[in-house]
């Protein structure tokens, strides 16, 4: 995944699961490029993680926007470099605000706008957003959006 911000190039690297957070969050790389000198330097990891059935998501506090200078908007945009994470149908974007948690979420094949709608939200089919009050609605939100692809699945197997 990847974002550019001031002439520097930002990409959550590959997904690690060594380093367990609480809740099973785990940890992604971030790195910089530097394109003056051709240069990738490891600044920091965000919590993350894949669901069950393959939702992939990311959380983005506003500590990490504050250490790397980002804005909300930068943060925001990640979630259409997520497409790349192999075996995942559904991705979601969690971006901390001062008093809320917006959420971006997006999907290949499967309508998700229903999710966004359970949570404050909505959009299209396949790329809509929700607003969560408090960082304990993630959970709530990440077990629909795993049981909408678990449905998905069964009802399409042909596809997998």
């Amino acid at each position: 995944a990847c974002a550019a911000t001031k002439q520097t190039i930002w990409v959550i690297g590959g997904w690690h699961y060594g380093d367990s957070l609480t809740d099973g969050y785990h940890l992604a790389d971030i790195l910089r490029y530097n394109p003056y000198d051709d240069q990738w330097t490891k600044c920091g990891t965000i919590p993350c993680g894949v669901t069950e059935n393959g939702v992939a998501y990311a959380f983005i506090t506003k500590k990490i926007m504050k250490k790397f200078k980002a804005s909300v908007e930068d943060a925001s945009n990640l979630v259409n470099c997520m497409d790349s994470i192999k075996g995942s149908l559904i991705w979601i974007l969690f971006v901390e605000y001062d008093n809320e948690i917006r959420v971006r979420i997006r999907s290949r094949y499967i309508p998700v706008v229903g999710i966004g709608e359970q949570f404050n939200g909505g959009g299209h089919a396949n790329a809509c957003g929700a607003t969560l009050p408090n960082k304990k609605q993630i959970k709530d939100l990440l077990s629909v959006a795993d049981n909408n692809l678990k449905v998905f699945k069964e009802e399409h197997k042909e596809l997998f």
